[in-house]
């Protein structure tokens, strides 16, 4: 079997090697030969998208952790079936591992939006 963090390590030095610039916010390209696949990097733009959350703002760790547990997840074929019928938004939290940071994104995005702060 195969450890875990001896295959992460290129992938953390990869990370660390690249300008600050390239490493801000949920860009495609790069960044997501360290997320997983692209297909994960697609999952969670439209997921986040869904959920009125712009992948821009979310920070690039936590967009990072994000890809991640989805390129792992064991229901990302329920998951596009979700969001290709437009479902996503009443049934993520049932099957997602990243429900709950991504419910905390949402309320931080709406006090943001009530307190009018940019």
């Amino acid at each position: 079997m195969a450890n875990p963090t001896m295959e992460a390590r290129p992938r953390t030095r990869r990370w660390r090697s690249w300008r600050a610039d390239e490493r801000q916010g949920s860009g495609r390209g790069k960044q997501a030969q360290v997320t997983g696949t692209l297909d994960s990097v697609d999952l969670m733009h439209r997921l986040l998208s869904v959920l009125d959350l712009d992948p821009g703002d979310v920070p690039a760790g936590i967009f990072q952790d994000l890809c991640r547990a989805c390129a792992a997840c064991r229901h990302r074929s329920l998951c596009e079936h979700d969001l290709t019928s437009g479902r996503s938004e009443r049934c993520y939290q049932a099957y997602c591992p990243s429900a709950h940071t991504l419910g905390t994104l949402r309320a931080l995005e709406r006090a943001r939006k009530r307190l009018s702060i940019d």
